[in-house]
């Protein structure tokens, strides 16, 4: 999917279930650059699964959720130990269609990213093109059911907060838990 853009936007649905740890770190990282530049290219993707606890990470949070404008339903792992769950909470708010999130570096090593303008030639339109778009694109991007597997205090203190930042949009939750989660 990485190197088929074409195919990768017929992609509706994927579940990363499984990840090689074992692997050295070089050869993970450039995975994990795999994987984010396939789904990145899925622009029609309307469910993630990612419930491999330890693959998620803030950098895969920054550089895929701001592309994901499909994503109807995102099921993830809970146990926040390798992603901040307030770093998940804002890259669900995407930044505008003439804007992208970029890492500073190539491949991500650092964390570091930056919204920048796209060039006239990129798939964003002019500020008055969004300005008209902007709520029917907003409604079309909306992410209506979560779910999220054993949260762990961290992100089940996080969750009024991603439940508020989800909006009207949000018709259902699924928690998996044996966390008490907070009132």
């Amino acid at each position: 999917m990485a190197s088929c853009p074409e195919n990768a936007a017929k992609v509706r649905i994927v579940e990363v279930r499984v990840w090689p740890f074992n692997l050295q770190a070089e050869k993970l990282e450039t995975l994990e650059v795999q994987v984010v530049r396939a789904l990145q290219n899925a622009h029609g993707l309307e469910e993630l699964c990612w419930t491999r606890t330890g693959s998620l990470s803030d950098r895969v949070i920054m550089e895929l959720f701001p592309h994901l404008k499909a994503l109807k339903k995102l099921e993830i792992t809970g146990d926040s130990r390798s992603w901040d769950p307030a770093l998940l909470i804002s890259s669900l708010r995407r930044p505008p269609r003439h804007l992208r999130c970029c890492a500073t570096e190539d491949p991500p090593r650092s964390g570091t990213y930056v919204l920048e303008k796209m060039d006239d030639g990129d798939e964003g339109g002019s500020a008055e093109e969004d300005h008209r778009s902007n709520g029917q694109e907003r409604e079309a991007r909306a992410i209506e059911r979560l779910s999220l597997l054993l949260p762990d205090h961290k992100l089940a203190y996080a969750l009024p907060a991603l439940c508020k930042r989800l909006g009207g949009q949000l018709k259902g939750i699924s928690i998996l838990s044996n966390v008490r989660l907070p009132r």
